[in-house]
């Protein structure tokens, strides 16, 4: 059908009913949760985060600086993006100690970046007929039309790409365009919104997407092992595999979604090991991002608070996460590897706790920008050729833009937050 959504829309629904039911949660889980299964999540990453460099902190101007020269120097193609109070990039002075630097050295910045995953990483693989990122009122905000990304604009791939300097990669079903014209020098975007680790109603999986990585390395011979050393992957998992789950095990309790978990942690890692193995010796992944605050499941509350109980499954499977990864990194043979994660969980609480800044009624950081004009309908919908949806006033005052993804203002707040974190300083290092 062609106005399917590329997930089960009552799937989370389900979720915050299933866990509701169980009242003993937290005790059975602190039961099984021993030292050897789960560790904090928090303090691993910690440890992961790259210690500050020069350009980390208030940068000095010395004698005959620039923006433009203290940015080649920092490796930081943003400063003068990030300093709009200097109104003339040479308006500069020695001394000065305004002009904030990000942390980059360029024999460590990765000169590729490719990405696989679902709808967080996706800028355009997903087919045409089968998805509403290709239909109004999508990609409003950039770039102007329908591109494929779930979003009004940008998402979070595409400033991932920015923070390294580089333009966003094309996407996978662009190759062959792109590849007569040499213009993969980028990397290339596999991702496709609506999959998972494990299939899901919408192909191709993980598994699928690093094949035709391979291939393209392989048989294609685009990629030599010096442009794949010096290069970033980074794995997007949001979530879809335990939609898919929850869709057709309806009868389970709690006690089965738990294995699972461990399933889509251990699947993710072998992801990872391979893509490793095919050559890319920095890998990001993604933590998941607070599923109990998606408008989808916000809705049940009028979009007035997250449910906490769906956001326990949240932290037990990035525990995992985070406890694999360090593990990966322990048994890394090469000191010139690194197995990374990205804390979109924190990230995104973060930005929703500053929701005055994002949404028009001040109080409303949950509610989506786009929305269908009753229960039926989502934002995308038409109707015998009649919109069925509604879009807010000013998109760069949401943090949600339908009921799953967040706006491009949404998305440049979470990456803003990472780079505070230090979370992305370790994509240079």
């Amino acid at each position: 059908m062609g106005e399917k959504i590329c997930w089960n829309i009552g799937v989370f629904v389900a979720l915050m009913l299933v866990l509701s039911m169980n009242n003993n949660y937290n005790e059975s889980s602190s039961t099984s949760s021993s030292s050897d299964e789960f560790i904090s999540y928090n303090n691993i990453n910690n440890k992961l985060m790259m210690e500050k460099k020069v350009c980390d902190e208030i940068y000095v101007v010395g004698e005959g600086e620039t923006l433009q020269t203290i940015s080649e120097k920092c490796g930081d193609p943003f400063i003068v993006e990030e300093n709009p109070h200097i109104h003339d990039p040479d308006d500069v002075f020695p001394g000065q100690i305004e002009v904030k630097a990000e942390a980059s050295f360029q024999k460590h910045k990765p000169t590729k970046l490719f990405i696989f995953g679902d709808s967080y990483a996706d800028t355009g693989n997903t087919i045409k007929n089968n998805s509403f990122s290709w239909k109004e009122p999508y990609g409003i905000t950039f770039p102007g039309k329908p591109a494929g990304r779930f979003s009004d604009g940008r998402v979070f791939t595409d400033f991932i790409a920015k923070y390294l300097g580089l333009k966003s990669p094309v996407p996978y079903n662009l190759r062959k365009m792109m590849m007569a014209n040499n213009n993969l020098e980028y990397g290339i975007n596999f991702a496709v919104g609506g999959t998972g680790v494990f299939d899901t109603d919408i192909k191709p999986n993980m598994t699928t997407q690093i094949d035709f990585f391979e291939e393209i390395i392989i048989k294609d011979k685009v990629y030599n092992a010096s442009d794949l050393t010096n290069s970033l992957a980074y794995v997007s998992v949001a979530g879809n595999d335990y939609n898919y789950y929850l869709a057709t095990h309806t009868n389970d309790s709690i006690s089965g979604i738990l294995p699972f978990i461990r399933l889509v942690v251990n699947q993710t890692a072998t992801n990872i090991i391979r893509i490793h193995k095919l050559g890319v010796k920095k890998i990001a992944v993604g933590m998941l991002q607070p599923i109990g605050c998606l408008p989808l499941i916000t809705s049940q509350s009028s979009f007035q608070n997250c449910n906490d109980t769906i956001n326990i499954l949240v932290d037990i499977h990035n525990a995992l996460l985070t406890q694999t990864i360090a593990k990966l990194n322990q048994e890394a043979q090469n000191g010139n590897s690194k197995f990374l994660i990205l804390n979109l969980y924190d990230s995104f609480n973060s930005a929703l706790g500053h929701h005055k800044t994002y949404n028009k009624n001040n109080n409303k950081a949950l509610i989506p920008c786009c929305v269908g004009i009753s229960k039926e309908y989502v934002c995308g919908s038409v109707e015998n050729n009649v919109k069925k949806y509604e879009v807010c006033e000013n998109p760069k005052k949401a943090f949600f833009w339908d009921l799953f993804h967040p706006t491009q203002a949404g998305w440049h707040a979470v990456y803003k937050k990472l780079q505070s974190m230090g979370d992305l300083h370790q994509l240079l290092s």
